[in-house]
């Protein structure tokens, strides 16, 4: 009967063996989205600054 108890597999703990997920930070996702956002705007993004500054200017003008 000893020799029978070593052939069997031993028994894993089914917790130790699932990986926990990882946590992200929300400034990480932030900043991975920011950076996402960017890189798909690329060289729009002087132009959507100018259009940006006049939008802005002509509303302070206007409430003036």
């Amino acid at each position: 009967m000893a020799d029978t108890a070593r052939l069997t597999a031993p028994e894993t703990d089914v917790a130790s063996t699932i990986p926990s997920p990882v946590h992200i930070g929300t400034w990480t996702s932030y900043r991975c989205l920011l950076r996402w956002t960017l890189a798909q705007i690329g060289a729009m993004l002087p132009l959507i600054v100018v259009v940006q500054a006049l939008l802005a200017a002509g509303i302070i003008i206007g409430f003036g």
